[in-house]
């Protein structure tokens, strides 16, 4: 009995990991995304596919930071092939959450005489705000009125969104100038 024998040797191609990177919580609607930790051992990556999740797609390494119309979470998903088949891929997924950017602005008038300023939020974007008139008091409300026992310089700090990536703060000095004495002469 003789028998032809084949020999074949058959590679196992393990396919590529997909790592994708970003900052998860931002600010501003532009994020940058990177996919330099994706690999492939046996080689390098064929091909990148980006979804972000607003209907806008990439296909390079590193994409052009992307711009989103609207705050809100997104599903990114980043796609990698093998480039030795273009059946072999592997998926990650990274939420990102898109905030709308704040900026601390205020403005204030002072009652002559009296040494009560009402002070006026004028920012955009703010959940919480907080005040600190320089003297020692500080106040929550969004628009709140200070009376100050003394004349002076007052450095008044404007805190919002603390606690939130989107936190920004203005510092005004106010002049608190108020002779409030009657001066008689006879």
């Amino acid at each position: 009995c003789d028998r032809d024998r084949t020999e074949m040797t058959i590679t196992v191609n393990n396919p590529p990991k997909a790592n994708l990177a970003s900052e998860l919580t931002l600010c501003d609607l532009t994020v940058a995304f990177d996919a330099s930790k994706s690999m492939d051992v046996e080689g390098e990556i064929g091909s990148y596919i980006w979804d972000f999740g607003d209907g806008n797609f990439d296909t390079a390494q590193y994409p052009a930071p992307h711009t989103f119309v609207n705050p809100g979470k997104y599903k990114v998903m980043l796609v990698v092939n093998d480039v030795n088949s273009c059946n072999v891929n592997d998926t990650a997924y990274q939420t990102v959450e898109v905030l709308k950017s704040s900026k601390a602005v205020f403005d204030y008038i002072i009652k002559p005489c009296e040494k009560t300023v009402s002070f006026k939020n004028k920012s955009i974007y703010n959940d919480r705000t907080e005040w600190d008139f320089g003297d020692g008091q500080k106040d929550s409300s969004n628009n709140p009125v200070h009376t100050y026992n003394n004349s002076g310089f007052y450095k008044v700090k404007f805190v919002i969104n603390r606690g939130s990536p989107c936190v920004d703060s203005l510092e005004k000095i106010v002049w608190i100038h108020a002779d409030t004495s009657t001066h008689v002469k006879f």
